[in-house]
């Protein structure tokens, strides 16, 4: 007889007397009743295994490869743990770089650090800095730049991979360097600076100087001049902007002007005659830099040239003149009610002579007596030269000057009978400057002539 428990499930009977097959019997059955929850229990730790086995196969394979590679580095002998972080305990960052001096002359350019688990590659050799960061594979930035991903979000400097470098490629033609080209002067005037400035303090017999100290305000320096040269490039450029847009509105008000006024003036004139004409100048190339009994001789030679019917035009830059020499169309115009505008050059004598208008009644002695002084000195002229002619432009201005003082401000000057006085100089000087400064605004006048 066998005292048994029997379980099913995990529930417990009360205890029985068995018998030797009863025994045997209920041995088989327990079997059967747990071997599903054996079979469940053992896979699921079999495959926890196979998982950790696996994990642990990679991790040796990584571990082994990286150990082999890292042979190749030299660098100092790593602590368990800490690794070569020991070596910079206490140390301030001046200090660490010294530091990391000393190891690069005792390891060489090229060698490796533990900082704890992380492994660390410190290159010194500029042509392998420029491999590494030239490369298109190592994109991926360390562990250090996510502290300032709060900062800076994933923006260029913290961006990795894909996103790095399509940014990077969008912003490569800022970095060339014709972008530079226009400051190399300031770098190169600061770098002068820098360099005078290390010399004088090592004349001063100082022993130690701190480079990035003196680096850093160079580069404060080139900064602010840089942005200086860019503030007045801007400037510059605005103010061009601005010219070029008061050029081209005066260039459209020039051309509304022509289709309002000029078009319908040369179609009116089309028929005139005249010498062949200049855009924008006209015919003032032809009267520049000369004096006025010049001006007239150029103009009895057009009228010899090209007038008709005594009638010749003639563009003086936007200034349309119709000369006529035939009495009969000169008597029409000035006897016309129509034409009563005075020319633009009659404002020069605006501020003498004011707005009035001459009453000749009360001035026909003067008149009379200028006219005969004004023949006394032609027949005068006349018996000096004979037949070789004389000028009567001189006489006939003298006389005129001699009226208009007398009638218009009431003093007599003699101008015909004293042509050399201070007055009369002056007045032919400042005659001489309104025919210039006119002449020469109308021949660089801008606005279209025909």
């Amino acid at each position: 007889m066998w005292p048994a428990t029997v379980t099913s499930g995990g529930m417990e009977l009360d205890e029985v007397e068995l018998s030797g097959q009863d025994v045997n019997n209920q041995r088989w059955n327990h079997t059967e009743w747990n071997v599903a929850p054996l079979r469940r229990c053992g896979r699921r730790e079999m495959w926890l295994l196979l998982s950790l086995v696996l994990l642990l196969a990679i991790v040796t394979l990584e571990m082994r490869r990286f150990l082999r590679n890292m042979r190749t580095i030299p660098g100092p002998l790593p602590l368990p743990l800490l690794g070569n972080a020991h070596i910079f305990l206490g140390l301030t960052p001046a200090e660490a770089c010294l530091k990391m001096g000393e190891l690069a002359e005792r390891h060489g350019d090229t060698f490796g650090l533990f900082l704890g688990p992380s492994y660390s590659v410190m290159l010194f050799n500029p042509r392998d800095v420029e491999r590494v960061l030239g490369s298109s594979q190592l994109l991926t930035k360390s562990q250090e730049y996510s502290f300032l991903g709060r900062w800076l979000n994933e923006g260029l400097l913290v961006s990795n991979g894909r996103k790095w470098h399509r940014r990077r490629k969008i912003i490569t033609p800022a970095f060339h360097f014709r972008i530079l080209e226009p400051y190399v002067e300031i770098f190169d005037r600061q770098s002068l600076r820098l360099v005078g400035e290390l010399a004088l303090r090592i004349s001063r017999g100082q022993e130690r100087i701190n480079l990035g100290e003196a680096i850093h305000l160079c580069t404060l320096d080139a900064i602010c001049a840089i942005e200086e040269h860019t503030r007045n490039t801007e400037t510059s450029r605005n103010m061009f902007l601005v010219i070029g847009a008061i050029l081209a509105s005066a260039l459209f008000v020039g051309l509304l002007l022509y289709q309002l006024k000029f078009k319908r003036l040369i179609d009116l004139i089309s028929y005139m005659p005249g010498p062949p004409v200049l855009p924008l100048v006209g015919h003032g190339h032809h009267f520049i830099g000369k004096p006025p009994h010049e001006m007239v001789k150029k103009i009895f030679e057009f009228m010899e040239t090209y007038s008709k019917d005594q009638v010749l035009k003639v563009w003086l830059g936007p200034e349309l003149n119709v000369l006529m020499a035939n009495p009969k169309d000169v008597e029409v115009v000035l006897g016309t009610l129509r034409f009563n505008d005075k020319a633009g050059e009659y404002k020069a004598l605006e501020p003498w002579l004011k707005e009035g208008l001459l009453i000749l009644d009360q001035f026909v002695e003067v008149f009379e007596k200028g006219s005969r002084d004004l023949l006394r000195n032609m027949e005068q002229d006349r018996l000096k030269h004979g037949d070789s002619g004389f000028s009567l432009y001189d006489w006939i201005n003298l006389c005129t000057m001699d009226t208009i003082c007398e009638t218009a401000m009431g003093v007599s000057i003699n101008a015909q009978s004293n042509a050399d006085s201070e007055y009369v100089q002056a007045v032919k000087t400042i005659s001489m400057v309104l025919q210039s400064g006119c002449s020469t605004f109308c021949t660089a006048s801008t606005l279209p002539t025909c």
